[in-house]
């Protein structure tokens, strides 16, 4: 593989009717620029179901993140060659700072060279997307960089939230606000939030879905690189 150097959420109920005026860089990377500081400080571990599957994965094996946010993913596994790459500068310098080996780039056309890595993860990312069309080319993308006998982990935001959640949905697409700590609004994010089985559906006959869950109001699939 080419090396390379390198809160506060408030549901906001308006509808997103016409995905075609939906600017994922405008709505998505500018605001993750705005809020990297405050995103870094709320972000410390992996969630359990990103652990589990790291704790599966071998000695020195060679680990993708994409959109790997302010790294804490990346630090999981020491013991292996981690890489991230993320569409906002503002993180991936917040990332180089961790002397995480990151760089800029989009889920659409990842840098990275076909066959990169072992493990490909993928956290809260697809869901930014606002086409169908988008969220099936990310994920070739992602099975393009990993290796054959590889595994992939994607997780997006559900639809169906548990009833005790802050995070109550009436339709799939949505602007979600980010406040900062004294309710400052700083930007609106685009999230299509997925059914069951939406995810299983944009998989196709080039990857095995080994397992699909439901953890603390996301989606999720371990798939396997034929």
């Amino acid at each position: 593989m080419q090396r390379y150097n390198s809160k506060n959420l408030i549901l906001c109920s308006q509808d997103v009717t016409d995905k075609s005026m939906v600017n994922e860089e405008e709505t998505v990377k500018d605001v993750y620029n705005a809020i990297a500081k405050e995103f870094d400080n709320s972000r410390y571990r992996p969630w359990s179901c990103v652990e589990s599957f790291l704790d599966k994965v071998p000695k020195h094996s060679i680990i993708g993140d994409i959109g790997c946010g302010n790294g804490k993913n990346m630090l999981y596994r020491k013991d292996c060659r981690n890489y991230g790459c993320d569409f906002s500068k503002e993180l991936v310098k917040i990332c180089l700072k961790k002397n995480l080996d990151v760089i800029e780039g989009d889920i659409l056309n990842i840098p990275f060279q076909e066959n990169s890595f072992d493990y490909t993860i993928c956290i809260a990312v697809l869901h930014h997307l606002s086409t169908k069309e988008n969220r099936i080319r990310a994920i070739q993308e992602l099975k393009r960089i990993t290796k054959k006998g590889g595994e992939i982990l994607l997780l997006v935001w559900a639809f169906e939230q548990e009833p005790d959640s802050r995070r109550q949905f009436v339709q799939q697409d949505n602007w979600i606000n980010w406040k900062d700590k004294k309710g400052v609004l700083l930007g609106k994010r685009y999230y299509h939030v997925f059914k069951e089985t939406e995810l299983e559906n944009l998989i196709d006959d080039s990857m095995k879905i080994k397992t699909s869950f439901y953890e603390r109001g996301n989606w999720g699939v371990i798939l396997a690189v034929k």
